[in-house]
Order: structure tokens, then sequence, then C-alpha cells
């Protein structure tokens, strides 16, 4: 089964797309801020990240820098997302 992370500090968006990823066959676990999606990709190496562009701290965008500069992490897909 892929795994896809899910990073979305709108708790509403993130149980919203959480189920529908679950719905068609995807482990999905999930974040809140960019820290604690750092500390989950470590620890679980999803298959992809869709990643929220606003998050609370640091922006998607960063965290996605500093995941791309990591040989380990850099070849995991990241999808940016945002509602603006």
């Amino acid at each position: 089964m892929r795994t896809i992370l899910l990073v979305d500090d709108q708790l509403q968006l993130l149980g919203i797309h959480r189920m529908y990823l679950e719905n068609h066959g995807y482990r999905v676990p999930t974040a809140e801020t960019g820290e604690s999606a750092l500390e989950v990709v470590r620890r679980k190496r999803p298959d992809l990240i869709l990643l929220d562009h606003s998050l609370p701290g640091r922006t998607g965008a960063e965290i996605a820098a500093e995941l791309k500069q990591d040989a380990a992490l850099s070849r995991i897909p990241i999808v940016m997302m945002t509602a603006h």
C-alpha cells in the first residue's frame, strides 16, 4: 500500500483529504505543522508528500527546501497546495 503524507494546518481540509485518499487505497499519515511533517517523513518515508504552503512557523516551501537538501529524502515527490 502506498503512503501519502498530508500536511495541512486546516483540520477540516486535513480530514476531508485524508478520507478521500484512504477511500482510494492509500495509507495517509498527517501533520499539522512543518516540524511535525519533517518528523513523519523521516520516520515513515512516504511515497508522496502533499504539502500546504501556508503553515504556522515555517512555510511549506521552507520545509520542501529542507527535504530536498537531505539526500535520503530528496527523491520523495512533493506537491505544494494552497487555498490562496
